[in-house]
């Protein structure tokens, strides 16, 4: 489901769509800081992708991505993360000419979301999220890298 990030309609109509199909059956990956970063801390999440969720009565199962090179050469902030003035083609074609890149993925345990408050919630993902990368949690979205200009945000 596609979601432009500089309309807030959209998001609401994601949310409906998201909202009819979980309770269909179908499950989704989100990424609940709206953006991205180095790879290095955790944004505030946005809470309205999660009201989907709390509507259909399905559990959240946290999950955490951490990238590794196996060379020093490879900054996994500018050469893996996309993000700040990156152009995604130039990006991606140089991201898949690296060797030795490692994903670690982490699943949480799942999480009741049925009549918890969105917010709550969004706070306990976002906590449970850096407990599984180690990562630090940004109180706000005022630190480097981040554009509100250009995450529509």
């Amino acid at each position: 489901i596609g979601i432009s990030r500089r309309r807030d309609a959209s998001v609401a109509a994601v949310a409906a769509a998201m909202t009819r199909r979980l309770g269909e059956g179908d499950r989704f990956c989100v990424f609940l800081e709206g953006t991205s970063t180095a790879g290095d801390r955790i944004l505030p999440f946005r809470s309205p992708l999660v009201q989907p969720a709390v509507d259909a009565g399905v559990p959240v199962v946290p999950a955490a991505i951490r990238w590794s090179a196996g060379c020093p050469e490879i900054d996994i902030a500018e050469d893996v993360a996309y993000w700040k003035d990156h152009v995604f083609g130039p990006h991606a074609w140089r991201l898949l000419g690296l060797r030795t890149l490692r994903a670690r993925i982490v699943f949480g345990e799942p999480i009741r979301a049925e009549g918890r408050d969105r917010k709550a919630l969004a706070r306990d993902l976002e906590e449970r999220i850096a407990a599984l990368t180690g990562l630090p949690r940004m109180k706000e979205r005022g630190d480097e890298g981040y554009s509100k200009e250009r995450d529509g945000v």
